[in-house]
């Protein structure tokens, strides 16, 4: 959820780890790595379909919210996949709520 890009670019909490971070629009998709501020707007306008995680098993602090405050949204998991670094791939797909 943080990943600057440059070494001044999010330090929210301190981060100072800086990693590159992209926004891409092929086919009429949105893939971010990283841009909290931009995954949180989307969400809360109700723009987010799937969600493709990549968990690193890093503890840094308290860190930042997948969700923003206020928004509420039920995704399902539809698969997982562990890599042998020890990350974890997660992929959610958006439940409709009836």
């Amino acid at each position: 959820m943080q990943a600057p890009g440059g070494k001044d670019e999010d330090c929210d909490g301190g981060f100072v780890h800086p990693r590159n971070t992209s926004c891409r629009r092929p086919f009429k998709n949105i893939l971010t790595d990283g841009s909290s501020q931009l995954v949180h707007a989307l969400l809360a306008h109700d723009l987010v379909d799937q969600l493709h995680l990549l968990v690193y098993p890093l503890t840094l602090g308290s860190g930042k919210r997948v969700l923003p405050n206020g928004v509420h949204a039920t995704f399902g998991l539809v698969s997982a996949t562990t890599y042998p670094t020890g990350v974890v791939g997660l992929h959610y797909a958006r439940r409709l709520e009836q």
